[in-house]
């Protein structure tokens, strides 16, 4: 686990909620921040207990028998929940589509609660779960639900855990807060098994058996600076029996193999590794600093039941890295509201100036520069009334209605100020067709235009955005067709 300085606490003020939460990994990595847990879940009743030993929160049983409205507000949720598939017939329904799995009960709460963010973590396998649907879905959901989702497979092992642990990350930002800027760490912080490891414990089972062969030698290579190169990965040397799953050995160098709950052979759930001539398991304390758990972690008596544990977990460094990306989107959006509201009383200014030109547009050039590009014969306009539009995420927002001398035709023009550096002003996606309309834009244009401003999905997979498409993710011959 890695030590957060006070001044980096940047989740203080934020709350948490923390489901199938396990013995609470994702407990430690939200708080190190400063955050606050309002609300933990975990139906396993052993696991429940040492969370509450470890964290003072006792959490609440089964989440599929806990209404979405009996569970606090909050701005992050956090689940490592089960893979499960999703059975899918007739028009797609939004999350009631994930009825009968527990991503169900996840999707209730965001779209009754509606988190700033969504924060999950699943096995490797999830991405191709049944034909990459499972994942499919859930990113379905989420997105129809009001959210930007960014997914990756990130190993524990380039995380300075010596774990080889490969699981999918998902966080998902709601579409309010600009999440453009988030991106997966990814970078390597080398680790070996040595580093964590006891001196001898008593819990870490010996393996004396006829059956064990040592086949070959790990000799670390050296670098020109005459250091030795750490290979960062499991680093297998011999077997018991037949060398099947839980009868390798390792060799204490590299890294371990993955913790797992379950599993047999004489290394169930931990490995074997070849320490000082003895060839044996983990301890639990061992398997608690693979995961990042700090040294003061409570666990249980029964080793089978600390192995379990642990093997259901998840890893602590990894999720505090995330978690700083997460830190970096949300103080972004935070200088951003700031900046709006000092912004606030310039805008009232603006807008009451805007108002005046429009009314007073038969003597102001920029009013009238914005008729004639709206394409209206100044001639015909009967009357032009300018009023400021409340409630809206911009700055300026003025609606003008033009009357025009021969007919009761009303339109409507928005003028935006949009809140960047440069201050563009910017298509309202809503008024797209109007546009379409009155300058007789082609079909096949249409399209990408839409694409371009939002009104449209995607077209492609993993876009940077899943709202709408930058320019450079369009072809060429599309960029070309947009631009001209």
């Amino acid at each position: 686990m890695i030590d957060i300085k006070e001044k980096d606490k940047k989740l203080i003020g934020y709350s948490f909620i923390d489901l199938f939460a396990g013995i609470g990994g994702f407990h430690y990595a939200l708080t190190s921040f400063g955050a606050n847990c309002v609300f933990a879940s975990e139906i396993d009743e052993k696991a429940a207990h040492i969370y509450n030993v470890n964290h003072k929160t006792e959490p609440f049983g089964d989440i599929t028998k806990i209404s979405e409205t009996d569970i606090p507000n909050h701005d992050i949720l956090c689940a490592g929940f089960p893979c499960q598939a999703f059975s899918i017939s007739g028009k797609q329904k939004g999350f009631e589509d994930t009825r009968g799995t527990l991503f169900f009960d996840i999707a209730r709460i965001v779209d009754h609660h509606k988190p700033k963010v969504l924060f999950l973590e699943n096995v490797k396998n999830f991405i191709k779960h049944d034909g990459g649907n499972t994942l499919k879905t859930v990113v379905n959901v989420i997105v129809k639900m009001g959210y930007n989702v960014y997914y990756e497979v990130l190993n524990t092992s380039n995380f300075g855990l010596p774990q080889n642990r490969e699981r999918v990350y998902i966080v998902a930002f709601r579409n309010d807060l600009n999440s453009s800027l988030f991106s997966f760490p990814s970078f390597i912080i080398k680790s070996k098994l040595t580093e964590i490891l006891e001196n001898n414990p008593e819990d870490g089972k010996v393996i004396s058996r006829e059956d064990i062969s040592i086949d070959k030698d790990y000799i670390p290579q050296t670098n020109m600076f005459g250091k030795s190169e750490i290979p960062n990965k499991p680093i297998q040397i011999g077997k018991v029996n037949k060398g099947g799953q839980g009868e390798r050995i390792y060799h204490p160098l590299g890294h371990a193999i993955t913790l797992s709950a379950y599993g047999g052979g004489a290394g169930s759930k931990t490995g074997l590794y070849k320490i000082e001539d003895v060839i044996r398991k983990l301890s639990p304390r061992e398997c608690a600093r693979l995961q990042g758990f700090p040294e003061s972690f409570i666990y249980p008596s029964s080793i089978s039941e600390a192995h379990k544990q642990f093997g259901n977990s998840v890893s602590i460094n990894v999720l505090q890295y995330i978690t700083q990306e997460i830190i970096n989107v949300l103080e972004y959006n935070e200088k951003e509201n700031t900046t709006r509201f000092a912004n606030g009383k310039t805008g009232i200014q603006k807008r009451k100036e805007i108002v005046s030109k429009f009314e007073n547009w038969k003597n102001n050039l920029e009013a009238r520069a914005w008729l004639l590009i709206m394409e209206y014969e100044l001639t015909e306009i009967k009357s032009v009334k300018a009023v400021v539009i409340s409630g809206f995420k911009t700055d300026v927002q003025v609606q003008i209605t033009i009357h025009l001398a021969e007919a009761i035709n009303v339109e409507n023009l928005q003028v935006k100020l949009v809140s960047n550096l440069k201050g563009f002003n910017q298509i309202d996606k809503r008024w797209t067709d109007k546009y379409v309309e009155m300058w007789d834009i082609p079909n096949n244009i249409t399209k990408l235009i839409k694409q371009y401003t939002g009104e449209l999905l995607p077209s492609i997979d993993e876009p940077r955005d899943s709202r709408r498409m930058f320019i450079d993710e369009l072809s060429k011959v599309s960029q070309n067709k947009l631009v001209n």
